[in-house]
């Protein structure tokens, strides 16, 4: 049997993988069967001109059908993170509210002076137990991106500069610094080289295995709001205008209410409604 390829988001042709798909189905919770069932059934359906948006979307329309809201919240988070964009603003505060719900204090937008005397602006300012974090928000609003050695480079030597700096201050002396970067996308592993040298941390797509974003993200259910279905991309942007980045924020709201401030439809706004609730109740 000749080989399948799949257009991905960037342009790019792969060969299509059941594995890779029914690997990502089985990681987001689905039963194996079912991720089986889901795999065969796509695979059956092929075109030569089919496109990776297009394979994600068939499957999850079986998570949705089955009810499996939370499995199907995990399948499409990468996705969703992509379309928090067009800029890493939002992103910045989103990976401040994720680091706060699992008990860390967390600023963004600040600014501060190296040991070099130059002033650097920190996207995100962490602490927890005794540990002072330097955060390095990098954001892609395009599916299938990766983070490269350079930017994990730039971003070490500038906070190493801040380091040296906290580290002479007398409020500071016990505490222990760490360099982050985190990302939506994977790291190459050059990437992930030079930051196991140098002693940083890499938080983004299925990195690191331990304990990776998407985990963190769904172990509190902090999902943005990006992430329910029916929420279009206008809906999106007036919905983060206003403040409300995560599905849960919707919680407070009533149908009504997304009618009157944002516009929407009747239906619309009492699908993505039902939509927030069954996320997180589950």
């Amino acid at each position: 049997m000749n080989n399948q390829y799949v257009t991905k988001a960037t342009g790019e042709q792969e060969v299509y993988s059941p594995h890779k798909l029914c690997d990502s189905l089985t990681k987001a919770g689905a039963p194996e069967h079912m991720a089986k069932n889901i795999c065969i059934s796509i695979e059956g359906g092929l075109t030569p001109e089919i496109t990776t948006q297009k394979i994600w979307r068939t499957a999850l329309g079986y998570l949705i059908k089955s009810d499996l809201h939370e499995v199907s919240a995990r399948y499409s988070l990468r996705r969703a993170m992509s379309n928090l964009g067009p800029d890493g603003y939002v992103f910045e505060k989103y990976v401040a509210v994720v680091l706060q719900a699992h008990g860390y204090k967390a600023v963004t937008n600040q600014r501060i002076y190296g040991a070099s005397g130059v002033e650097h602006e920190i996207d995100v300012i962490a602490e927890k137990d005794n540990r002072f974090i330097f955060i390095e928000a990098k954001y892609k609003n395009e599916y299938g991106l990766r983070t490269h050695v350079d930017t994990v480079m730039y971003s070490w030597a500038r906070f190493y500069d801040m380091v040296e700096a906290y580290k002479g201050k007398k409020d500071f002396e016990d505490k222990e610094f760490e360099i982050w970067l985190v990302t939506n996308t994977e790291f190459t592993s050059s990437s992930k080289q030079f930051a196991e040298y140098r002693d940083m941390h890499l938080l983004g797509w299925d990195y690191p295995r331990s304990k990776s974003l998407e985990d963190l993200i769904a172990e509190k259910k902090i999902y943005p709001v990006s992430i329910l279905p029916s929420v279009s991309k206008n809906d999106r942007k007036a919905l983060i205008r206003q403040g409300l980045i995560l599905a849960q924020d919707l919680l407070p709201y009533t149908a009504s209410d997304l009618e009157n401030k944002f516009g929407m439809s009747p239906k619309r706004s009492q699908k993505i409604i039902d939509e927030a609730r069954e996320l997180m109740i589950e």
